[in-house]
């Protein structure tokens, strides 16, 4: 634990002097602990955190010494973590959630619920394009036509005595299934790699660099230090569960969607308070270039040639050359040999048979490599596009 505290504290330490003001303090609690709990609870948690570390300030500098933010978020992550407990057996009681949709992720049922607040603009659960929006978000929009098809059955049958929308005991039930149907195709990606590396005579450990390179080919990048942390908290937990440091093809799935579901939610957080505190993006907005970007892959990671066609749907003009520019700068860099076997049903990028369409690599391939961006990243590439065009007016 004193490892992943110290990889949170150096995320907000970027000046490496060993301490943190208050405010950065209260920031490295924020990623530890933003995924887990409603607004209500971490704020009331926050709160609480930051009037503690306030106590230990160092008047001549005003911050705090590493070692005595370590004591104070150990005994505040130990908080963290019965509320969690708690506010989850609230929640699968009042909701009535049967046991067999929370199974083994019973501390994700608070996060789940903000989330299912925040999509629930009017308070009379989620139509099926939020919830499609939600799972796309999530990275957990099926690849295949046929297991969208099947998700389409369940959402009918569960809005069909509710008015056309879910409740959130339903939108359990439903993201369960989902997330089973990413495991399973999941699995398929990886598989290939898993026994590539054995054919040629290796053996998949738990070695950070090893694991990283097997996660970013399969389009799974940190994009800032916050998710590097992560990545790293949650591949000392699955070390820590092996007996003998090995991963199976089983352990490297299980890793590589809780890598995934993680990522993905830490950047639709990050996303959406940048839009409101940075960006001043009305959260309606935001929504709707969140369903173009989406609509254009399942998976969420584009190509140029794809980012052209939501900036056309969004009726946004920009120049091919600079949206190619751009998308090499706000995007990030995947293998694509092995981004060909994993994006598709069997074949290349332009092979794929996606419920949510096809990629396309087009002419964006370079050497071994494929540039994509991810919302993320196009979100980031608007502001900057938005930010010439008002300089040069």
């Amino acid at each position: 634990r004193t490892d992943s505290l110290y990889r949170y504290f150096h995320t907000h330490d970027l000046d490496e002097t060993g301490r943190l003001s208050v405010e950065e303090c209260r920031a490295v609690l924020d990623c530890m602990a933003g995924l887990d709990l409603e607004k209500a609870s971490l704020q009331h948690i926050l709160s609480r955190f930051e009037a503690m570390v306030a106590g230990h300030v160092d008047p001549a500098t005003g911050e705090v010494l590493f070692k005595q933010a370590e004591y104070l978020l150990a005994m505040t992550q130990e908080q963290v973590e019965r509320a969690i407990r708690a506010r989850s057996a609230k929640l699968v009681a009042d909701e009535r959630i049967p046991a067999e949709d929370v199974g083994d992720d019973l501390r994700d049922i608070p996060g789940l619920h903000e989330l299912f607040a925040q999509a629930d603009v009017d308070g009379q659960g989620l139509t099926g394009l939020q919830v499609n929006l939600v799972l796309a978000e999530l990275g957990l929009r099926p690849r295949y036509a046929d297991e969208q098809a099947e998700l389409d059955d369940i959402f009918a049958s569960a809005a069909g005595g509710t008015n056309g929308r879910l409740c959130f005991a339903d939108f359990v039930h439903f993201w369960s299934r989902a997330r089973y149907l990413a495991l399973l195709d999941c699995s398929r990606q990886l598989r290939e790699k898993f026994e590539r590396v054995l054919a040629e005579g290796g053996s998949v450990t738990f070695n950070p660099d090893d694991v990283m390179l097997l996660l970013r080919s399969s389009g799974l990048v940190p994009r800032c230090r916050e998710d590097q942390a992560e990545m790293h908290r949650l591949l000392t937990e699955a070390k820590q569960d092996s007996e003998d440091g090995r991963m199976s093809c089983g352990d490297l799935t299980r890793l590589a969607m809780r890598v995934k579901q993680r990522l993905k939610a830490q950047q639709r957080r990050r996303v959406r308070r940048r839009a409101q505190r940075e960006f001043e993006i009305p959260l309606e907005q935001l929504a709707t270039y969140s369903e173009v970007f989406h609509s254009a892959d399942s998976q969420g990671l584009l190509v140029a040639e794809q980012v052209m066609g939501v900036m056309d749907t969004l009726c946004i003009m920009v120049e091919h050359a600079d949206l190619t520019q751009a998308v090499a700068r706000f995007g990030f860099s995947v293998p694509a040999i092995e981004l060909e076997s994993t994006c598709g049903g069997g074949g290349g990028l332009k092979e794929q048979n996606s419920a949510g369409g096809g990629s396309s690599a087009g002419d964006v391939r370079t050497g071994k490599t494929i540039r994509l961006i991810d919302f993320e990243g196009f979100v980031e590439m608007l502001m900057h596009i938005d930010a010439q065009c008002e300089a040069s007016c």
